[in-house]
């Protein structure tokens, strides 16, 4: 996968609607001919990359439900089991978050 190519996929994964749109727009300027999807929470996340495997995913780590670490951890069991490149995650966040996470 490249970052300047025109087939990366990304899926951006945030449960404010506002904080999705703005992802996007800011990603559509940068990657014009990328398939861009939004999703609005840790579940719909996992679902999202059994139907789609992302190249991207830019994710909110604090989210009602499954929360984007949870989501994270399926999605790569998914593709360990399934033998697939685990995806760039990306997270974004105003959750301060531990040192364990963070490594």
């Amino acid at each position: 996968m490249s970052w300047e190519g025109d087939d990366m996929r990304i899926l951006i994964v945030d449960d404010e609607r506002d904080i999705r749109l703005l992802y996007k727009a800011f990603l559509r300027c940068e990657f014009p001919e990328n398939n861009i999807d939004v999703v609005g929470d840790g579940t719909e996340a996992v679902n999202a990359f059994r139907a789609g495997n992302y190249d991207v995913l830019l994710m909110d780590l604090s989210m009602p439900g499954k929360d984007g670490y949870q989501a994270c951890l399926e999605i790569h069991e998914i593709c360990r089991k399934d033998n697939l490149k685990m995806p760039f995650v990306i997270f974004c966040t105003g959750l301060a978050i531990s040192k364990e996470i963070a490594e």
